[in-house]
């Protein structure tokens, strides 16, 4: 597969060149997440540390799906969409975290269990939301 043909497949507005950009938006945004999580654990607690760094990544994550995953302007009524599936999405990875500290894994390593978990439930409700909504 060639470069040309490899960035089609990205563009093409079909499910899978959605989901492949989703993709690659979820590897940027759990970067960024990460990222602002790990060193805010040595200043606050691994809930507030995660907190705090999941704002800066719902903002980058909004206008990434909204442009590149979706290709739609981003709209009033995307965005309280968006809030609200976020807002489950980060309630159920702040769940999953504590959990999986409580179990054992590391204030450091817990976030990886709860990427893997929250990756597909995400890609779904993401999908209605900007599907379905104008």
């Amino acid at each position: 597969m060639d470069l040309s043909s490899t960035f089609k497949k990205i563009n093409a507005p079909t499910k899978q060149g959605q989901f492949i950009r989703f993709i690659i938006v979820g590897t940027i945004i759990t970067a960024i997440l990460y990222l602002v999580y790990l060193p805010l654990t040595h200043l606050f607690s691994p809930s507030l540390s995660y907190t705090l760094a999941s704002i800066v990544s719902i903002t980058s994550n909004f206008f990434l799906t909204s442009y590149f995953t979706f290709k739609q302007k981003p709209s009033l009524q995307k965005s309280i969409g968006f809030l609200m599936q976020q807002g489950f999405n980060y309630v159920m990875q702040l769940g999953f975290l504590n959990l999986f500290i409580w179990l054992g894994i590391p204030k450091e390593f817990a976030p990886f269990p709860v990427f893997v978990i929250a990756l597909p439930l995400n890609f779904l409700l993401l999908r209605f939301v900007f599907k379905h909504t104008k």
